[in-house]
């Protein structure tokens, strides 16, 4: 079977998602991609006549209607790309299914979710490769806001930057939540925007420039950030299906009672460069692969991970707990190297550790 990447491209109001997603189309068609766009439901509801503004429909029946129409056009349309004859298909959704925690709000959105038999990590992480919030246009200002493009847009330029927030949080926790900023100019977003989505789906390689600084503390403003917590399973493992990767290991991600597991196969290009590719795998092929192909000389690490947006930047904070203790390290993956970092003021760093081998997680691992 093809395997087929699925990308969400969410915001808040007036962030250029209509535009984004025809060049997107456009630029990744050039590519040799064949790339289906899944427009957006609210949008298309509400310009039926199906709104929750008015005596007809509550904003619960509206949000579970949205939110099963969502799930039905993600899985058709991964089922189209899936039959097409074409080397290269992916998925773009205009908009995912965590938006609706925006307009819903945290209690009822998990209420709705747990109706359909789901919960929030497996809605969140499970189904979607990537996923790139573009902020909308209503941080730079009134003059830059106009609403009359769109009739579904009900927002001043005030509640859209508070539904641009409440639309980012939603998805705080999903292991490839990518922000692209409103105060880059309309070209420069864009060139951003691809070079984002690029390297989600792995063109021209899945590289990987990651940062690492080993943290001396969290002040007291740290806990006034929104954040996700998210508990850590780690294995490497010899895996006789790939022979020729440089690592290989796999990876239990938990919060709360739900759990997704993740195989990712590693190659060094470079120092804090590396040529990456995850897929999603089962909880029966994780624990036998746990059990069966631990890579001998290695322990399990166990981690928990903070995961929160700094000045529009995705940050996680790892606290580990084996093999090793009272070790906090504060991870950043850019789209380009040399890109700036803006590090929070309530995280005190002690020194950046990218290119020291005894911070990797593959040398924690060893049994020394």
């Amino acid at each position: 079977m093809v395997e087929v990447p699925k990308i969400v491209l969410t915001g808040g109001p007036r962030a250029g998602k209509t535009t984004a997603l025809c060049f997107l189309q456009e630029k990744l068609s050039d590519f040799g991609f064949y790339p289906l766009l899944i427009p957006e439901t609210p949008t298309m509801l509400i310009k039926s006549g199906v709104t929750p503004v008015g005596e007809f429909f509550s904003v619960r029946d509206f949000q579970r209607l949205v939110f099963k129409q969502v799930m039905f056009l993600e899985d058709l349309y991964m089922q189209a790309a899936r039959k097409i004859n074409h080397p290269k298909p992916m998925v773009i959704c205009d908009r995912g299914l965590m938006d609706g925690e925006a307009y819903a709000g945290p209690d009822l959105f998990k209420e709705i979710v747990q109706s359909f038999g789901l919960d929030i990590p497996k809605v969140r992480d499970e189904r979607y490769n990537g996923v790139v919030h573009l902020r909308s246009s209503a941080f730079m200002g009134n003059e830059f806001y106009l609403q009359r493009d769109n009739p579904a847009r009900m927002e001043d330029a005030e509640e859209a930057k508070i539904r641009d927030e409440k639309t980012l949080e939603a998805w705080i926790g999903h292991p490839h939540l990518r922000v692209v900023d409103s105060s880059l100019d309309f070209k420069s977003k864009m060139r951003k925007l691809l070079a984002v989505v690029c390297r989600l789906i792995g063109f021209p390689v899945p590289l990987e420039i990651e940062r690492k600084f080993l943290v001396e503390r969290l002040t007291p403003a740290f806990y006034d950030i929104p954040k996700q917590f998210i508990e850590i399973e780690q294995v490497y493992i010899h895996d006789p299906v790939y022979p020729l990767a440089k690592e290989v290991r796999i990876r239990k991600r938990m919060q709360g009672a739900s759990s997704v597991y993740y195989q990712t196969l590693k190659e060094y290009v470079g120092l804090g460069v590396r040529a990456e590719k995850e897929f999603w795998i089962t909880s029966e092929e994780y624990e036998k692969k746990k059990n069966e192909l631990q890579e001998a000389g290695t322990m399990i690490i166990r981690k928990n991970r903070c995961c929160f947006v700094y000045a529009n930047q995705y940050f996680e904070l790892d606290s580990f707990i084996h093999p090793i203790s009272n070790l906090m390290v504060l991870e950043i993956e850019l789209t380009e190297e040399g890109e700036g970092i803006n590090i929070p003021s309530c995280i005190e760093i002690k020194r950046d550790v990218t290119t020291d081998p005894n911070f990797s997680n593959r040398n924690l691992a060893q049994i020394h």
